[in-house]
């Protein structure tokens, strides 16, 4: 019985040794809005590991006061996940709608969330816009842990850089 328990172990840990070696970091952004009677919270994920895993993001809600989304690099997918493996470029554009279809024709205000503990060894900071050229909104995500969107109903385009 004991050798058997120990054979486990040892197959146990050369299975998890790639994924412990590997496996770098993830952390969930998570955009609260307006409570109403419908979505008013949504999340994404982003990360960096050995290998690329992307995950669509699912449908938007009938009624929603808030989303985020991340835009795959070829601007052709909306995704949930974007964890960027070993030969990707190290950047993430995410959209926040703050308002929804909610709010009608007003504006409101979506805070987006993360755990600071949770982010890579290097410095993260986060840029309006789309192309990365835009002003640091966040200098250093480990500093900091939320980004307040204030707007109508449509996406404001933000970047996350690793520097």
């Amino acid at each position: 019985m004991k050798i058997l328990q120990t054979q486990l172990t040892i197959i146990t840990c050369i299975l998890l040794l790639p994924i412990i070696c590997y496996a770098e970091w993830s952390t969930v952004l998570q955009a609260k809005g307006q409570r109403i009677d419908g979505l008013y919270r949504s999340s994404i994920r982003i990360g960096e590991a050995s290998t690329s895993i992307y995950q669509p993001a699912p449908p938007q809600a009938p009624n929603f006061s808030c989303a985020i989304v991340i835009h795959s690099d070829d601007w052709q997918s909306r995704l949930s996940v974007s964890v960027k493996g070993e030969s990707d470029s190290k950047e993430w554009i995410f959209s926040v709608n703050p308002c929804g279809n909610a709010c009608g024709i007003g504006e409101a205000s979506t805070t987006v969330y993360w755990n600071p503990e949770q982010i890579g060894d290097s410095v993260f900071e986060i840029r309006e816009g789309y192309d990365g050229t835009g002003p640091i909104v966040v200098a250093d995500m480990k500093k900091s842990n939320q980004l307040t969107v204030t707007g109508a109903n449509e996406p404001y385009y933000y970047t996350i850089i690793k520097q």
